[in-house]
């Protein structure tokens, strides 16, 4: 440990005597993400609904809190895949929308086309369950708080889509 700082510490001062003080080029751009959001076709909107697709604003909505029959709390998210391929990988992800802490674990799933459900609008992944708090639930600690729900799709053709939006978690009982 003590022989890698030392060589580091060597490493950067030898960069910094040999740079000069003239004016460098700037740094090449990072290289391009192939996987980054809105590559290919992909494209997707985030929502809510067990029966029917209800979409969020970005900057808007309400996702409400369900309290499960054992005890438990979560939510319901669901999203709308728009020119992708229907064989998709997704993460859901519920972060706070001030420090991007997580509130509920992400969770992942690979879907295939039976995962879906046809309507007016085209397909949509209904009804999936995010849980908030598995170890002792309690609905108080999460109404109210603005978080940041994030659908990350990747297809077997390459599309990644990752529509975001900011909602409020509510109770209605």
């Amino acid at each position: 440990m003590r022989w890698a700082l030392s060589l580091s510490v060597i490493a950067t001062v030898a960069a910094i005597a040999l740079g000069g003080c003239g004016d460098a080029p700037p740094p090449p751009p990072p290289p391009v993400d192939a996987g980054a959001c809105g590559t290919g076709p992909g494209s997707a909107l985030a929502g809510t609904g067990t029966t029917r697709f209800s979409p969020f604003a970005a900057t808007g909505g309400e996702l409400e809190i369900v309290r499960g029959a054992q005890g438990g709390i979560h939510v319901l998210v669901a999203f709308r895949p728009i020119a992708m391929d229907l064989r998709i990988t997704v993460d859901y992800s519920l972060r706070e929308a001030s420090s991007e802490a997580e509130v509920a674990p992400t969770i992942a799933r690979s879907l295939d086309p039976s995962g879906f459900t046809r309507d007016a609008d085209g397909y949509v992944r209904l009804g999936d369950l995010l849980v908030l708090d598995w170890l002792v639930p309690r609905v108080e600690d999460f109404v109210g708080r603005a978080v940041r729900l994030r659908v990350d799709a990747r297809s077997a053709d390459g599309s990644h889509a990752c529509p975001e939006a900011l909602v409020t978690l509510v109770d209605r009982i």
